[in-house]
């Protein structure tokens, strides 16, 4: 009588397994040896990549110059492309390429893989660097440029506001975005210097780039919700083509919704010079806080 092998059924099982582990193994060991034996094509065309980058951020440097001596709005994601572009250049500065000898292949390896992962990374800028928009809009007079902000201590001159440091430094500090305040009054007779302390807080707010946008409206002794209106928009950089005061108050709000970039740029509206009471849904924003626009007014009466 002939005894056939008998089939197992934990050696089955265990065929099973290894059938489908080995493709799974093979996939890390298979990449490990394209980056090992393909370094040098990918190396070479990561430099290719990156010259084609930086051309590309010479353009971008160069037109944002251009804008800005132009006084032309620069597309909002100009900054933010040319920071990725400096630390991609910043990554390829790292990566090894002058390997002595081809058994150096740990090194080969990670300058392999290297090589890859920053060329994707380069593939993605230059397509975000594609839809740039360069449209030629003038920046609005209300928007603080992009320079860098002050470190200068306040001037303690003897004759500059000595009798009024204290509210000077107070409103100051009422004007910072962490502050609860949500409107800073400077109140007084006529010839006190409150004007005067008004531009002296612009100008500081303005060097330490507290806000984004400062639009100032000077209101006078008869309140023209047109004439207000007509200044806020000016700084803005909101063409108003509607004569009545609530549909140029709706194209104000929309304006400042637009441009407060989902309430991360924040506004400084002046009010010079105000005798009566202001409306500000008459000039696009809410009475209450925290409405979807970011401001703080500053008035003086």
């Amino acid at each position: 009588m002939q005894v056939l092998p008998q089939e197992y059924p934990a050696m089955e099982t265990a065929n099973e397994i290894m059938k489908q582990v080995v493709p799974i193994l093979m996939i890390p060991i298979n990449r490990y040896l394209r980056y090992l034996i393909l370094y040098t094509k990918y190396m070479r065309g990561m430099g290719i990549k990156i010259i084609e980058l930086n051309a590309a951020k010479v353009g971008v440097e160069e037109k944002t110059r251009h804008n800005i001596s132009n006084n032309i709005e620069v597309p909002a994601q100009v900054k933010g492309w040319l920071d990725d572009v400096g630390k991609i250049n910043a990554q390829v500065e790292n990566v090894p390429n002058n390997i002595g000898s081809c058994f150096n292949l740990k090194i080969r390896h990670t300058a392999g893989r290297s090589a890859v992962e920053i060329s994707e990374e380069i593939d993605s800028v230059m397509r975000r660097y594609k839809e740039i928009n360069w449209a030629d809009h003038p920046i609005p007079p209300g928007r603080v440029h992009s320079m860098k902000s002050s470190t200068s201590t306040l001037s303690t001159k003897p004759n500059d506001f000595q009798s009024r440091e204290l509210t000077f430094t107070k409103a100051l500090k009422a004007l910072d975005p962490n502050h609860k305040s949500h409107m800073i009054a400077l109140c007084g007779m006529g010839g006190v210097g409150k004007t005067t302390m008004m531009q002296r807080l612009k100008k500081v707010a303005k060097e330490k780039r507290i806000f984004s946008y400062i639009i100032e409206a000077v209101i006078g002794e008869k309140t023209n919700p047109i004439s207000i209106q007509e200044a806020i928009s000016y700084y803005l950089g909101v063409e108003l083509n509607a004569k009545t005061k609530s549909v140029r108050a709706d194209m104000l709000r929309q304006g400042f919704k637009a441009k407060s970039d989902g309430g991360k740029d924040k506004f400084l509206i002046i009010l010079d010079d105000v005798w009566q009471s202001v409306d500000l849904e008459d000039i696009g924003l809410s009475s209450f806080p925290n409405q979807g626009v970011n401001f703080k007014v500053l008035l003086t009466s």
